[in-house]
């Protein structure tokens, strides 16, 4: 039988698990993300975040800071600074792939490293894996409980879909077809682009919703690449924005909607026929210094003040479950119709090793490529 003993750090009370690893991800929990697809959930109640602020500042005062590690160029620990004054979170990145890598490595070294861990489910099983995880009781603080992921000890803050983003004075909505297939069409030479770094989350999220192999993926994308309608470079949302190359495979709705609506830039998004849809979880690392700090920062972040701040300082975040987590409803509705239509893959912690497997094998192709 798993064991837990209750441990009290920094004010903060913890459980900390020190049974046998989870065996896998389908053991994890025999459930879907429980992150709603379309239905906002209620704020955290502000005295929760105040009780915790002020063990935070008590950290503060021992020295203590927060380290975080951002997969992309993030500035929200800036807008959370400027929310509690003389609290210091210093964040690293960005970090890319890597970012779980090292965590895991430094976490299991006994080395410091991030306070919190911001993921999908591939960068979150594997640390509930290998007990890297403090088991916080987030109920208590206010969490409603459906976004709880108990197994995973895990606050599941909000979503991230994988979409076509365009330039929308290069092309329409209208022109962009649903079914990649139709992107071999001469008349899309020169025009498509995609990230190194997201372009296999993309192919493995297509070919399952397919019923495909991953040998279709890699021929697909082999004839595009070919045919030269199709550009693989770390530049990719540059080029979008330039209209240079105006559609681009594979990133989150939330940055096409918060470019055009806090930057002023000409880009949209459209679903298609092998988009996802992943929740993206928050993790207390177990031996934290400051786990007050670290749970203070992930409740003022899916809370409406966080994301308040966020909206006005300018400051880009993830596409989250609240009311203020986008600058419109315009993006779960396009969700709901697009989850009606069968466009897109749920990720679940009973799929999550599969996509992750095809994700690895697509990688390992383009790198030979």
């Amino acid at each position: 039988m798993k064991q837990k003993s209750l441990v009290v750090l920094f004010g903060l009370m913890v459980v900390i698990s020190v049974g046998p690893k989870l065996a896998s991800a389908q053991q994890a929990v025999a459930r879907s993300s429980s992150v709603p697809l379309f239905a906002p959930f209620v704020d955290i109640d502000p005295s929760a975040i105040r009780r915790v602020e002020q063990l935070a500042r008590q950290e503060a005062e021992r020295g203590g800071k927060l380290l975080s590690y951002s997969f992309s160029p993030d500035e929200r620990h800036k807008a959370f600074m400027e929310d509690f004054p003389g609290l210091v979170e210093e964040s690293q990145g960005p970090l890319g792939p890597a970012l779980t890598t090292r965590m895991i490595q430094e976490a299991s070294a006994g080395q410091r490293t991030a306070d919190f861990n911001l993921s999908s489910l591939r960068g979150t099983v594997p640390m509930a894996q290998r007990g890297l995880v403090a088991e916080i009781d987030w109920a208590a603080h206010g969490v409603p409980q459906s976004v709880i992921e108990p197994r995973l000890n895990a606050c599941a803050c909000a979503t991230s879909d994988w979409v076509i983003m365009f330039n929308t004075q290069a092309v329409s909505a209208e022109q962009i077809p649903t079914d990649l297939y139709e992107l071999r069409d001469a008349k899309w030479k020169g025009k498509i682009v995609a990230d190194p770094g997201l372009f296999p989350n993309v192919m493995a999220t297509w070919s399952m919703l397919k019923g495909y192999d991953m040998a279709r993926a890699k021929q697909l994308a082999g004839e595009l690449l070919k045919s030269g309608n199709l550009l693989i470079t770390s530049s990719a949302l540059s080029l979008v924005l330039s209209g240079e190359r105006p559609v681009m495979l594979g990133h989150a709705p939330a940055t096409a909607t918060l470019l055009g609506w806090l930057k002023g830039a000409p880009v949209d998004f459209k679903y298609f026929r092998g988009s996802g849809v992943f929740p993206l979880v928050f993790q207390v690392m177990k031996n934290t210094r400051v786990p007050n700090m670290a749970l203070l920062r992930i409740l003022w972040e899916v809370s409406d003040r966080g994301r308040e701040t966020m909206k006005r300082l300018k400051v880009a975040w993830h596409t989250g479950i609240g009311p203020l987590a986008n600058p419109d409803d315009r993006l779960v509705k396009l969700r709901k119709q697009a989850f009606d239509q069968g466009l897109l893959l749920r990720e679940t912690l009973e799929n999550w090793e599969e996509r992750n497997q095809r994700i690895s094998e697509f990688g390992e192709f383009l790198q030979s490529r």
